[in-house]
């Protein structure tokens, strides 16, 4: 190991495969006691940036993400670049990164549990993390990327990076808050300013206790509009991910792994751009995982509401039609309920 890393490194690292799940937050491969992939614990901030070795600063990521996260490897989501259009969905894929980073602290920060948030550490990692994400979304949005797809496929990329841009100012903003709530502590007995590492005050030498470090906390935090902000961000998030959606549809469709798309919208869930059929008959909605099989000239449902229905191709679009027409018309959190939680894992199965 290197003689810049602490002496309990390896402690810390596999408290932060636990506290993930012993998954990889960019493809979702899983390690330890439920996997066989090989987990790293990777620097937020880089470390030749000032990025601290505190776990609030690392996030687990399998072996090839963390090669292809520093360049020298390609991400296992990643397939040779055969075209420019496999190329700009490269540039795309790498730009969420720094995003599943970004919804990792957000969980913190909303749950309250976004710890030691007054310390200049913990800010330099959130607001490193978030410029990191703004400047992936500024590639991705270099016409040398967008040019070479459809129009119908650059519409929906722009509307990723539309929905990335405003998720990134939230979260500036919500960093902003948390921190104008924050004051530096001050020794009770003399005023002066004291350090969270600090035993004894430097101003009088008087002995200091956890209550001090406890007061610097300013009741000044506008708890309503922190409110409006996580939940405008919460709206956000579910968009970017819906939109993210497409472009892993997008993707499967463009990386040579003959998938093609049987529908338009999804006949289980109405989502549009998100249905996927293999070479093997097998067809998958990336929303909510209904799951259905190709028998002869008629697909069979094996997961979804019409389970164990089996009907013609005109029969699902007739379907789909209705479905797409009741998914129009719920709200961002009732579409956000039928998202499956689970379906990375599975996706990773089906291509």
């Amino acid at each position: 190991m290197a003689t810049d890393y602490p002496a309990d490194w390896d402690r810390r690292r596999k408290q932060v495969y636990q506290r993930d799940g012993y998954s990889c937050q960019n493809c979702g491969a899983s390690g330890g006691p439920d996997g066989n992939t090989e987990l790293h614990a990777h620097h937020v901030v880089p470390k030749s940036k000032g990025g601290s070795h505190k776990t609030t600063n690392l996030v687990t990521v399998c072996k090839k993400c963390h090669e292809a996260i520093h360049g020298n490897g390609t991400a296992p989501s990643f397939k040779a670049q055969l075209s420019t259009e496999q190329e700009a969905y490269a540039t795309i894929q790498q730009a969420t990164v720094p995003f599943n980073q970004l919804e990792q602290r957000f969980e913190l920060i909303s749950k309250g549990e976004y710890s030691d948030s007054s310390s200049e550490d913990a800010i330099m990692e959130t607001i490193y993390l978030a410029f990191e994400a703004k400047k992936q979304v500024a590639q991705v949005a270099s016409s040398e990327v967008l040019e070479s797809l459809s129009e119908g496929e650059s519409s929906v990329i722009r509307r990723w990076i539309s929905t990335a841009q405003e998720m990134i100012g939230l979260y500036i903003e919500i960093v902003g808050l948390l921190t104008d709530g924050t004051e530096e502590p001050q020794c009770t007995e003399c005023g002066e300013i004291i350090g969270h590492d600090d035993d004894f005050c430097r101003g009088c030498g008087a002995k200091l206790s956890d209550e001090q470090f406890k007061d610097s906390k300013s009741a000044a935090i506008d708890e309503e509009k922190l409110d409006n902000k996580f939940e405008r961000f919460d709206k956000y998030r579910y968009e970017f991910n819906e939109v993210g959606l497409e472009v892993t549809a997008a993707m499967a469709y463009n990386a040579g792994r003959n998938i093609t798309a049987p529908w338009d919208h999804c006949p289980n869930c109405g989502k549009g751009r998100t249905v996927l059929e293999n070479d093997k008959g097998e067809v998958l909605c990336l929303f909510c995982n209904a799951r259905w099989e190709k028998r002869r000239k008629k697909w069979a449902m094996h997961r979804g509401e019409l389970e164990g229905e089996k009907k013609s191709k005109g029969e699902w679009d007739e379907i789909c039609r209705e479905s797409a027409a009741q998914f129009e018309n719920l709200d961002w959190e009732q579409k956000a309920e039928l998202v499956d939680t689970n379906i990375e894992e599975l996706q990773r199965d089906f291509t």
